[in-house]
């Protein structure tokens, strides 16, 4: 059964111990966010070392589904890590980029993608005149 877009809904599930997937459907805005804010925190109630907030089926994302994305984020406790699972669609996807979340966690095309463990971030090429 499929999502219409003006609904906001949340499912989790547990792949592995330590591991919450939560996956979000439909459109993050003004209306949808608060009940969906609930449902995400409660899920995260139990505690997890990694979070996958899965958005690629989101449709629309306002300052408000930007908020709980932040809100998901800064419950990241110190050797903790949350990936975010990019939307599909253009449009969220952009104001993601905008707000600049890829400084502060790991971005992902896909959820299998998300689940694997971090990659070493190659050193960039040296500075010109650099030993």
């Amino acid at each position: 059964m499929s999502v219409p877009d003006e609904v906001a809904g949340c499912e989790c599930h547990r792949p592995e111990p330590g591991c919450t997937v939560l996956t979000v459907t439909g459109e993050l805005d003004a209306c949808t966010t608060p009940g969906l804010e609930e449902q995400v925190l409660g899920h995260l109630a139990g505690g997890a070392s990694k979070v996958v907030l899965d958005l690629s089926s989101v449709g629309f994302i306002d300052s408000s589904g930007i908020r709980l994305v932040m809100v998901v984020i800064s419950r990241k406790k110190l050797g903790e890590e949350v990936v975010i699972v990019k939307p599909e669609r253009s449009s969220p996807q952009r104001a993601l980029e905008i707000v600049g979340l890829g400084r502060y966690v790991r971005m992902a095309d896909s959820v299998t993608e998300a689940l694997q463990p971090p990659q070493a971030r190659k050193p960039g090429p040296a500075a010109p005149g650099a030993p």
